[in-house]
């Protein structure tokens, strides 16, 4: 296989990575809105890479977050009772300028630590048409951003990640129940979250592709009225979310939210306005922002050994991947990196 798309993040290519532009709180009742703006994603002037960091809403909103409006990419008119969003992120994502069908994927990446925020790296089906989770997501990494966190004596805090598969043919019977797991993270440093993706399983991984954090055989998610949706093209998405309502098992930890109620939480899963809550808390957590560790760092450039033995994939990149990889292949060459027996996303 071949070396197909690889970002060392020396700059922030806009003919790669695009900003999604939404206020809307996605699926899970989110509290930030997503801009396109350079406080929020950048290169640091150090070398380190990739930098994603949620702000506090600037001005003009700031003076109007109960009597305002905003519009981005969704028209949002604030109340006393309904705020606009009080944080500002970013998700950039290649949906519009590379996807891929089967291989590797290696994100080194930072998880940031700062109260409440929710950092991913992730992938979603090119083809939007089925409702989800119909047509798949691949967690790679999620965790939180809150330090020395527990809920009911189960660890929460950014010292743990998880990775999870969501598909079903609906909502109701979605079953990422079977297909997620957790580690926990020997120091909070960077490390490599890697995706290995072939026709007939998907197993993520940490540092090395011997400690498997996850694994799925794909033939084990077709049913009678549903057939496993991991065979199209997806394209990867790195954001930093913050709060958020999204519900999880029934009788688990997390049944009321990815952010379980517990006392030291300013909001409630069932709160009407739970954003509201959140913003008339940030002097409790927005100090835990200003650390120099509140962003996910992303960096450097991996080149694992070889584990695929299909070629399906080159003949479902985007058209823009075939064209940066017939574009670099003389510049490959002298920077050090070879055209593989492996596809490779380096990230």
């Amino acid at each position: 296989m071949r070396l197909i798309f690889e970002d060392t993040f020396d700059h922030l290519s806009a003919a790669v990575w695009r900003a999604e532009v939404s206020s809307s709180g996605d699926g899970n009742r989110e509290f930030q809105a997503y801009v396109d703006r350079p406080e929020n994603a950048y290169i640091d002037d150090d070398g380190s890479g990739l930098v994603i960091t949620p702000t506090l809403t600037p001005e003009p909103w700031a003076s109007e977050m109960t009597s305002g409006t905003m519009e981005f990419g969704e028209f949002r008119q604030a109340t006393e009772d309904n705020v606009l969003p009080p944080v500002f992120s970013a998700k950039l994502t290649t949906k519009d300028t590379f996807s891929f069908l089967y291989g590797r994927v290696e994100f080194e990446a930072r998880i940031p630590s700062g109260k409440w925020e929710w950092p991913a790296l992730w992938l979603m089906p090119v083809d939007s048409s089925k409702p989800w989770p119909a047509g798949g997501e691949i967690d790679v990494m999620e965790a939180r951003g809150n330090v020395n966190y527990t809920v009911d004596g189960v660890d929460l805090g950014n010292d743990v990640f998880s990775s999870t598969l969501h598909w079903g043919p609906d909502v109701e019977r979605n079953g990422y129940a079977k297909t997620t797991n957790s580690s926990k993270l020997s120091t909070n440093g960077y490390h490599i979250f890697g995706l290995h993706w072939t026709p007939s399983e998907i197993f993520t991984y940490l540092d090395s592709t011997s400690n498997v954090i996850l694994r799925a055989n794909l033939a084990d998610l077709t049913s009678d009225d549903y057939i496993q949706p991991f065979d199209k093209p997806f394209y990867l998405i790195m954001n930093v979310a913050v709060g958020g309502t999204s519900l999880g098992p029934v009788g688990s930890v997390q049944e009321t939210g990815y952010w379980p109620d517990a006392p030291d939480k300013p909001w409630r899963t069932s709160d009407p306005f739970p954003q509201t809550s959140f913003y008339r808390a940030r002097d409790e957590w927005y100090p835990s922002w200003d650390d120099g560790r509140a962003a996910m760092r992303v960096k450097s450039l991996i080149k694992p050994e070889g584990l695929l033995e299909e070629d399906a994939l080159f003949e479902h990149v985007s058209s823009f991947a075939r064209r940066r990889t017939e574009d670099i292949l003389e510049p490959v060459g002298r920077l050090g990196l070879e055209m593989t027996d492996d596809v490779q996303m380096k990230i």
